[in-house]
């Protein structure tokens, strides 16, 4: 197995972008109060990226977790 799982890291970048893509609308829209944007819709905005967000940080980490657990068993099985 490689280092790090790429299709994991991939999915980790797009999910990335996509809070991304709604979370610079939503500053935007809050900072400028562009057309009398209502509040629902920039905290709906916000919530949607804190969704994206929180997943690519539970791709990040539990990929991170995997690759250091598979070095401690290589270890292991190493100094045995």
């Amino acid at each position: 197995m490689n280092k790090y799982d790429y299709k994991k890291v991939k999915l980790m970048l797009l999910f990335g972008i996509l809070a991304n893509i709604f979370f610079l609308p939503a500053i935007a829209l809050a900072i400028t109060k562009y057309n009398n944007v209502s509040n629902m819709t920039v905290f709906i905005l916000f919530i949607i990226s804190f969704i994206f967000f929180s997943i690519a940080l539970f791709i990040g980490i539990k990929n991170i977790v995997l690759v250091r657990h598979i070095e401690y068993l290589k270890n292991k099985k190493n100094k045995k």
